[in-house]
């Protein structure tokens, strides 16, 4: 397994190792969203987030957006391994190196887009770089390092590393258990298979999905997705025990890339519990996200 926290350029890991020793202050990760609370639950469960950012034509962008999936997943990974929980975050779109610059970028409070694309940083920049490595490389956090897997490979590698919390970024990027099978039908296997693995392994598995087309070309901002959207498989939602939807309501205003935004969590399904949202801020620069 890589180690987390490494794989940065070569410039910024030079210059962090020269970085002034001095002691700042660094900026404090926000608690656990409430609808994700059922994470640290000792029975096993399987929880299933989706994301809708509906871009109206009225809003001009000259930036895009970060992803905020993978920025809640690595929040929640974050926070569960500050607490001790030993998690495995198995990325499918994203390399090792630029899932532990997203962390670096949280901990440290600077952008993950410098520090994975080798911006230039200020002496603070460069020490709470340091400071954010050093802090990262102590966590229980394991990264994959093939990108191209299927469900055997990640039960075989969750066996091997018995984490307390798997992380799975995404579920349509699994490879299909067999080639003969359609994406429905291996979109299923798979679902059912996580179910099945987090059963065996009496942990919970935070399995990020994608929505269809029709959540993905609302352009009004007034649709909210719902189940019904999630994609590829109804199965999706029958083996999930919690389904959690994220909504990004499009901002009125110009939006500039330092200002926080809402994030919506609709909590749809909880097979333990009562259903709502909550409200929570969306950091873009440094990806975090608090409640």
């Amino acid at each position: 397994m890589p180690p987390v926290g490494g794989g940065l350029t070569a410039e910024l890991r030079h210059k962090s190792e020269n970085a002034h020793r001095r002691s700042h202050l660094l900026c404090g990760v926000g608690r656990v969203v409430p609808t994700c609370a059922v994470l640290w639950a000792n029975r096993a469960s399987v929880q299933v987030c989706a994301t809708q950012t509906p871009r109206p034509p009225t809003v001009r962008r000259k930036k895009t957006r970060a992803g905020i999936k993978p920025a809640l997943a690595l929040q929640i990974a974050l926070n569960a391994a500050r607490n001790g929980v030993k998690v495995l975050y198995l990325s499918l779109e994203m390399s090792a190196e630029d899932c532990s610059a997203r962390l670096v970028g949280n901990i440290g409070g600077l952008s993950s887009a410098r520090l994975m694309f080798g911006g230039r940083l200020t002496d603070n920049e460069y020490t709470r770089f340091a400071e954010g490595t050093t802090a990262l490389s102590a966590l229980p956090l394991v990264f994959n390092k093939r990108t191209g897997m299927n469900v055997r490979q990640v039960e075989a590698l969750a066996y091997r590393e018995k984490p307390g919390l798997l992380i799975l970024d995404h579920l349509g990027l699994l490879e299909p258990p067999e080639a003969r099978l359609s994406l429905y039908e291996a979109t299923t296997r798979n679902s059912r298979a996580l179910k099945l693995l987090a059963l065996r392994l009496n942990i919970p598995v935070l399995c990020l999905c994608q929505l269809n087309r029709a959540a993905a070309s609302d352009r009004s901002g007034s649709f909210r997705a719902t189940m019904a959207n999630l994609r590829e498989s109804g199965a999706i939602e029958q083996d999930a025990d919690t389904v959690t939807l994220l909504h990004n309501p499009p901002c009125e205003t110009g939006e500039r890339m330092e200002s926080p935004s809402l994030l919506e969590l609709w909590l749809d399904k909880n097979r333990r519990g009562a259903t709502g949202h909550v409200d929570a801020t969306f950091y873009k620069v440094t990806g975090r996200v608090t409640a």
